[in-house]
């Protein structure tokens, strides 16, 4: 058996550098067990040199002791925390081990510290292009590569004042400033840079232009909001240490597209209006907007009762409120939250609002006309009402609507079917809009039941349907106007509603549920200055009304003719009253006779 002899080492082992100097001369010789144990023994000497926690650093890593490696660079940097090598060789181990954050964060120190180290620098973009940031890692080290032009033209957006007027109103906020986004060229960290000005169309203009990127404010100064959100993203570090293991990470970011899609869902299946955006990092932010602004602890109700119905999130996931503040000792501090469909500089990508099925609009400045505004209370109504909500348009769709809107449609089933339609998401005609908006846009004032059921049509513009609402007239449509507006649909549905016109009422599907609404013509107006104009006025209204009462009782006839026919009778008898159908040659007309007349001729229908 041949044994190896020890290199003889003329040093004192009871100093750092003597067992350093054994170590070393050990791995050189090949005896990395001898040397594993120097190390061990050697690294737990008591000692201020920070050069000497390093050099065990190095040994370890040599020796495959990962574990040992960090706790002696980590030794090292509490000795003297500007060691750039110790820092750098901690930030590579973490790397290599898994630990991505924490090798990032390493990498940042170390260019604050020294921002020319242009080792720290590849490795950090090197991190950021592997974590998808593509700006940030431009940011440390331009790739130098051109980008290659595309054959096709690309044609931007045509960005107006409705533009830039609809993205302040949404997002108002506060008063005075704003923040802009910047990005670091010394570590490629990514922030805002507060600006105490007011925020104006133009920087509006740019932001959707993808000039810049801006970031509001959302409380104001009177501690009132007008919008809050949800944001759905990884738990921290859950993508991080998984960077080497691609297929897990686009499980983790299905998983939450998945969970952010049934979140918007669960709100709609509520009757509570909402928007999904899928932002620049591929988190999700599930946006609610309101009419007015009210105290953001009444805003942080409603987002806390919507969580409480909410299932649980995969254990990858997070769902948390977006808050327009964040926790500093004892106290909060604002802070600024990223604005929807800006360009991101660390990724190089825009967030974009999506649909039900997780894709991006096709036309994105389109789809923020159509964002929705309800009034706090009306959410909070919906979060107290029952949470079997169904949706619009099938079965008991309607229960979903305004309790007097609901009456209506079970009522009317020309509006019924209206309802439907839209809510089936077909573009409406101009006809089918007027039907709407002087029934249901009476019966709910506020509009939210309007703005509901046109919300699924394709040319929904929710700021118009408010101006349209404001000019409203305050005198229901007419039956006879409807039937000449949708001859189709009232025809195809039965439209027989026999209305109490008592009190010189004109038909109108309003009498159902708010007949005070139907404007009585009873009065004729005295004679006097101006009288002639308005009997005029008066007789074409009862002129109308007498169209419409003719045209209702002709089609009731023909209903009454045919059951009689069937029947063999030829009268028929209700509330006391006896209705009779008196034959002359070849036309009929009616009769009403008391219940006691007697009547002769063929049978009666009691």
């Amino acid at each position: 058996m041949v044994t190896m002899s020890m290199p003889r080492i003329s040093c004192d082992v009871t100093q750092h550098s003597g067992y350093l100097d054994l170590a070393r001369s050990l791995i050189e010789a090949g005896d990395d067990d001898r040397a594993r144990e120097v190390v061990v023994k050697g690294r737990n000497l008591p000692g201020n040199d920070a050069a000497a926690h390093r050099a065990w650093g190095t040994l370890c890593e040599e020796l495959g002791m990962a574990r040992q490696a960090r706790e002696s660079y980590e030794r090292a940097l509490r000795l003297n925390a500007g060691d750039g090598e110790a820092r750098l060789r901690l930030a590579v181990l973490l790397a290599e081990v898994g630990h991505y954050e924490q090798s990032l964060d390493q990498l940042r120190r170390l260019l604050h510290h020294d921002p020319a180290h242009q080792e720290a620098r590849r490795l950090l973009a090197e991190n950021y292009r592997l974590l998808g940031l593509a700006g940030q890692a431009e940011a440390l080290q331009p790739a130098g590569k051109p980008v290659p032009s595309s054959p096709l033209r690309y044609f931007p957006p045509s960005i107006g004042t409705r533009d830039t007027e609809t993205m302040l109103r949404l997002f108002a906020g506060r008063e005075i400033g704003y923040a802009v986004q910047e990005i670091s060229s010394a570590t490629g960290e990514v922030g805002y840079e507060h600006r105490d000005v007011p925020l104006t169309h133009e920087l509006v203009r740019d932001h959707l232009s993808g000039n810049i990127s801006l970031g509001v404010y959302p409380l104001r100064s009177d501690n009132t909001a007008r919008y809050a959100a949800l944001a759905i993203r990884p738990r921290a570090g859950a993508r991080e240490t998984r960077l080497n293991n691609p297929s897990a990470i686009r499980m983790i970011e299905e998983k939450m597209r998945h969970h952010a899609l049934a979140l918007a869902a669960r709100a709609r299946q509520r009757s509570l209006p909402v928007e999904l955006e899928q932002g620049a990092d591929n988190h999700f932010r599930l946006w609610f907007f309101f009419k007015d602004c009210d105290h953001f602890l009444r805003l942080k109700t409603v987002i806390g009762a919507f969580l409480e119905t909410l299932p649980v999130a995969p254990a990858d996931i997070v769902v948390e409120p977006l808050l327009a503040t964040r926790p500093v000792g004892i106290g909060w501090v604002e802070h600024a939250i990223p604005l929807p469909l800006g360009m991101d500089l660390g990724t190089q990508r825009r967030s974009l609002w999506v649909d039900v099925q997780g894709e991006p609009y096709p036309e994105q400045l389109k789809a923020l006309r159509r964002i929705r505004q309800i009034p706090l209370r009306q959410a909070l109504e919906m979060m107290r009402a029952s949470r079997s909500a169904r949706p619009l348009g099938t079965g008991s769709a309607l229960d979903a609507l305004h309790p007097a809107a609901q009456r209506l449609c079970r009522a009317c089933a020309v509006v019924r079917g209206l309802v439907r339609e839209a809510s089936s998401g077909r573009q409406l005609r101009q006809e089918q809009k007027v039907a709407l908006f002087y029934t249901l846009g009476l019966v709910d004032r506020d509009g939210g039941t309007l703005q509901q059921v046109l919300n699924a049509t394709p040319d929904y513009d929710y700021q118009k349907v408010e101006r349209q609402l404001a000019r409203l007239q305050p005198n229901p449509i007419s039956c006879l106007k409807i039937r000449d507006l949708l001859p189709e649909l009232t025809a195809s549905v039965g439209c027989n509603c026999v209305l109490d016109l008592r009190g010189g009422k004109y038909p109108s599907p309003l009498l159902h549920v708010h007949p005070h609404l139907v404007p009585s013509t009873e009065a004729v107006p005295a004679e006097g200055k101006g009288s002639a104009r308005a009997a005029a006025r008066h007789w074409l209204q009862l002129r109308r009304q007498l169209a419409e009462i003719t045209h209702s009782m002709g089609r009731l006839e023909v209903v009454l003719a045919r059951y009689l026919d069937r029947q063999g009778y030829d009268s028929i008898q209700v509330d006391g009253l006896r209705l009779v159908r008196v034959v002359n040659s070849n036309a009929f007309t009616w009769e009403v006779e008391n219940k006691g007349t007697h009547h002769h001729g063929g049978g009666q229908c009691c």
